[in-house]
């Protein structure tokens, strides 16, 4: 039995299960979980997977603060990981919509960030806003200035940023989209049914695995690339691991890509 056939088998176990009489909400949860569970399991063991959580682990584990004048860059950081963290364990567990609201949030975090990190005669100044009487002033004071660095100093990798967020970001998990009801609803006739994970098919889940990694991997390199300007205590190995991080990215979209072109196909086919 492949691992989809067995994946397959346990979603109609459990959905057998839920529909059983006199079951109460908390038994219905667990046999939730355990689907979540079982799909967490399958992909994170994938290629994709691995290769995600290597980028993720080397952005979280390799990259630290070392001199106080970094808290800025070091507390955003901090957040573009568990961001990360959440979208990757998300899109395992098949929540596409989860996954992409906490990319979008890694996004906002990632220019505050790296204008911590590479403005730093600015930032403090921005953050303690003189007029700004509320943290909140404080924080869409710095948001601003930290977009406005970007779009002068770092246009291309800004213009990046602003794309994922508005074409996939925002349409997908950051905000209530038909897109995001077509992964949960499906219409047979007058036939509703629901699903608890995404209706996402194997081929369009790791790549959007891979579409993950590499979000996370383009900041890597953006803080590998530009640490030793602003003496960022990096490993010395760290550069050498994220070449081979790309280049691993590399082929495995080289992999997929012919998969994933079929499977684009197969709609047009099914229209």
């Amino acid at each position: 039995m492949s691992w989809l056939n067995w994946l397959l088998s346990t979603l109609k176990r459990a959905y057998d299960w839920l529909m059983k009489p006199n079951q109460t909400p908390q038994n219905e949860f667990d046999a939730l979980l355990e689907i979540e569970q079982a799909s967490y399991d399958q992909y994170s063991q994938t290629e994709e997977g691995k290769l995600a959580y290597e980028v993720w682990s080397a952005m979280v584990k390799d990259v630290v603060m070392a001199d106080e004048m970094e808290i800025f860059f070091y507390a955003y950081h901090t957040q573009v990981g568990a961001s990360a963290m959440l979208a990757l364990a998300s899109l395992f567990r098949q929540h596409g919509v989860q996954a992409y609201a906490m990319l979008r949030n890694a996004s906002e975090n990632i220019c505050n960030a790296l204008y911590g990190l590479l403005d730093r005669d600015n930032v403090l100044a921005t953050f303690k806003k003189e007029d700004a009487t509320k943290r909140a002033e404080s924080d869409e004071t710095y948001k601003k200035a930290a977009y406005k660095w970007m779009d002068a100093n770092h246009a291309e990798y800004s213009k990046y940023l602003g794309d994922m967020k508005k074409t996939f970001f925002h349409p997908v998990g950051a905000h209530a989209s038909i897109y995001g009801v077509g992964q949960n609803l499906t219409i047979e006739g007058k036939t509703f049914k629901v699903s608890y994970l995404d209706t996402t098919e194997p081929v369009l889940l790791i790549t959007n695995i891979l579409f993950a990694a590499e979000f996370l991997l383009k900041y890597l390199e953006f803080v590998v690339e530009h640490a030793a300007e602003v003496k960022l205590a990096i490993p010395d190995d760290l550069p050498t691991r994220v070449k081979a991080l790309r280049a691993e990215f590399e082929r495995l979209r080289a992999k997929n890509r012919p998969l994933f072109i079929a499977f684009q196909q197969s709609l047009q086919k099914d229209k």
